[in-house]
């Protein structure tokens, strides 16, 4: 009885044997990962400037490359924007009726429009007066009277004017603004401001109709740069196409600054490792150096190469991403 059960427990052991032998023994390289093939098989040097792939390797065939030139694009300078203004016809009068973002500055217009009147009656009071007095028809007490009150109806519509100003508006470019027309201030950061040029034209993407461009002009480029935010206030105008567009709706606005005798490189060309943009230039089927760029503007899908690139380089637009990890050994 006692031999039966060794012959039983014998290929039990065996089998644990095994399983054991199994666990502990290392991997082949045949079960390791295709990245780690591609760091064994790939030449990395120079601290990961120059790669080198065998011939015919399959990392390759994940790598696209164009030759870039010298040409013209289109800088994208976006800015967020809102409407603060929208001026409409009056179907009750000759009128315009506008309307305002903010309730605040919808009652300083009305106190604005109100000393404006006032100071014109004034003015035309103290015009009278002044004929009066020289015909002996007026007193010296009524000229004084009528120039007093000129001088405070100044006064008041000066201040109406500075505290709407303060708002970065001018109230007079309201008031001169034809019904059917659209008010935008935007928000452009200090760096963009040199490609912001007064009187240009601009595109325009309300939130609300996004797969809409209208066209807009801009027409006013503040004073003052915001210390928080480090933008400036611009302002916009442009005509409602018939749209729902009301005050306080948010858009974007592009003020698209053309350049000549650029160089560009796809945006997927780029990539930014501790703040530092490289691009991968192909030096031939099977090298690649990493290249230090400085990058400016995007234009589109692309990005403008302001340092570190020149005409007729080969530069990696698809792969990028693989080269990276063996350049910087991720």
């Amino acid at each position: 009885m006692k031999i039966k059960n060794k012959f039983i427990y014998v290929p039990a052991i065996i089998i644990i044997i095994i399983a054991l032998v199994i666990l502990l023994h290392p991997k082949g390289d045949s079960e390791k990962n295709d990245d780690q093939l591609y760091k064994r098989k790939v030449e990395v040097v120079d601290n990961g400037n120059k790669i080198i792939f065998p011939k015919g390797a399959e990392g390759l065939e994940r790598i696209q490359s164009e030759i870039i030139f010298r040409g013209d694009e289109i800088v994208q300078v976006l800015a967020p924007s809102r409407v603060v203004a929208t001026v409409s016809s009056s179907q009750s009068s000759q009128d315009k009726i506008v309307l305002f973002d903010s309730p605040d500055l919808t009652g300083l217009y009305s106190q604005y429009r109100q000393s404006k009147i006032n100071l014109q009656l004034t003015q035309k009071n103290l015009a009278r007066m002044q004929e009066m007095f020289q015909s002996n028809a007026a007193t010296a007490r009524d000229l004084s009277q009528a120039e007093s009150d000129d001088a405070n109806a100044k006064a008041s519509f000066a201040e109406m004017d500075g505290r709407f100003k303060a708002f970065g508006f001018n109230a007079s470019d309201i008031e001169n603004t034809k019904p059917g027309m659209v008010w935008l201030i935007s928000d452009v950061t200090e760096t963009q401001l040199r490609d912001v040029d007064k009187g240009e034209d601009v595109d325009v993407y309300f939130n609300a109709y996004p797969e809409k461009k209208l066209p807009g002009k801009e027409v006013d480029i503040g004073d003052i740069v915001d210390p928080i935010t480090r933008s400036i206030k611009v302002k916009v105008i442009m005509r409602n196409p018939g749209l729902n567009i009301y005050p306080g709706m948010f858009a974007r606005i592009d003020y698209g600054d053309p350049r000549t005798h650029v160089l560009s490189v796809p945006s997927t060309s780029v990539i930014t490792v501790e703040g530092n943009d490289y691009v991968f230039v192909q030096d031939s089927d099977s090298v690649f150096y990493r290249r230090k760029v400085m990058i400016g503007e995007p234009a589109g899908s692309r990005m403008i190469v302001l340092n570190g690139l020149k005409d007729g380089e080969k530069i990696v637009k698809e792969g990028t991403m693989l080269l990276k990890g063996l350049s910087f050994n991720y």
